[in-house]
């Protein structure tokens, strides 16, 4: 019955499909509320701009049935006993994603809707820098200081599994201030992975050049995502409260 459950949401749906929402009935004057009854909660927060707050939304693209698929999922998860459905991240990577950014008013009525466009169902989906160019979203749109901060540094933390390096020097705190403005990370980790993805057979040593808003939280995270030649190991920094992604490595 476990088995048989796990596999019920993969084959199901393969099985007869999925219809987007109506992304076209989302227009200026309706309440977030109604927004996102269509959509689900937002996938990340970009900032202010003009008083108008964006957020970013990811839903599922449209995909017809398929019953000869979806019954060779079924099967593969009886004799598998369900691990299909619960290697890492496996059913992130399953379907094709669309994205839609919304602005809103102090009221929460929409002000603007982009036109959708094709996403990433990794966590590395809300990264400025792929959106494409013709959005609308303002580049003015950036995240005010977190309410409370103490300072305008921004904080910078980790996973243990890494040790960092800001603009060539070690950082033994974790986590950290660091200034705001631009800096290069390198972020280092003993995870063995793939040759494919960008890994030696020892580990991992990636740089990034990031841009830290005053009094934000960042974290740089890691996860394993299965695909079909096994395991891909995806590396992000993201907001911490707004759930916006910095730089993405892997995904």
């Amino acid at each position: 019955m476990t088995c048989v459950t796990l596999g019920a949401c993969t084959a199901t749906s393969t099985m007869v499909g999925h219809r987007a929402p109506d992304v076209g009935s989302i227009v200026p004057g309706v309440t977030r509320a109604d927004a996102e009854r269509m959509l689900g909660v937002r996938l990340c927060r970009l900032g202010v701009a003009d008083a108008v707050t964006y957020d970013v939304y990811q839903f599922d693209a449209s995909r017809p049935a398929n019953p000869a698929a979806g019954a060779a999922v079924m099967l593969a998860d009886l004799f598998t006993l369900g691990l299909m459905e619960t290697t890492p991240r496996a059913h992130r990577r399953a379907w094709p994603v669309r994205q839609v950014a919304i602005g809103y008013d102090d009221t929460n009525r929409i002000r603007f809707v982009s036109k959708a466009w094709a996403g990433t169902s990794t966590d590395c989906g809300c990264m400025r820098s792929r959106f494409p160019s013709d959005t609308g979203i303002p580049a003015t749109a950036i995240p005010a200081p977190l309410a409370g901060a103490a300072t305008l540094d921004a904080t910078f933390a980790w996973d243990s599994a890494f040790t960092v390096i800001v603009d060539g020097h070690s950082v033994a705190g974790n986590p950290t201030r660091l200034s705001a403005g631009t800096h290069e990370i390198e972020f280092r980790s003993s995870l063995r992975g793939s040759f494919m993805y960008g890994a030696s057979g020892n580990g991992y040593a990636i740089y990034a050049d990031v841009t830290l808003q005053a009094g934000r939280a960042y974290r740089l995270e890691h996860e394993p995502y299965s695909v079909a030649s096994g395991t891909r190991d995806v590396f992000w920094i993201r907001d911490t409260e707004s759930n916006e992604v910095l730089h993405c490595t892997g995904g």
